[in-house]
């Protein structure tokens, strides 16, 4: 497994031009939380068009499912569309994307999630 690069992983994906949500451990470290975490788990936007930026982007981080990583399996779109977890390896280190119901309001309160798009960036609590 390689090592884990998230400062790279995140410039892969903001320089895709993709609309995601970074949550889980890495969000809690983002917010200053004293913990540690081996993976970046993110939220991408539903939409077609934003999938297909996060399929080349995966692609270009060289992202296959961890289950049976010696058969190389690389998501494609209709994988990316469902509402499964999916744990992910790449050259950037361990990649999970979720897809939850719903993505909680940033007004809301709650845990906290750091929203990155193409266009902003920000701290949210939901």
């Amino acid at each position: 497994m390689p090592d884990s690069d998230f400062l790279a992983a995140l410039r892969a994906l903001r320089e895709g031009g993709l609309e995601f949500a970074v949550v889980g451990g890495l969000a809690a470290v983002l917010n200053g939380a004293p913990v540690s975490t081996f993976d970046l788990d993110i939220v991408p936007a539903r939409n077609e068009e934003n999938i297909a930026r996060l399929l080349a982007v995966l692609d270009s981080i060289d992202a296959i499912y961890r289950f049976q990583p010696l058969r190389r399996l690389k998501p494609t779109s209709s994988h990316l569309s469902s509402p499964d977890h999916h744990n992910m390896i790449s050259s950037c280190g361990p990649l999970d994307r979720y897809r939850p119901r719903f993505l909680p309001h940033p007004e809301s309160s709650g845990h906290a999630t750091i929203y990155i798009f193409p266009s902003h960036s920000h701290v949210a609590e939901y």
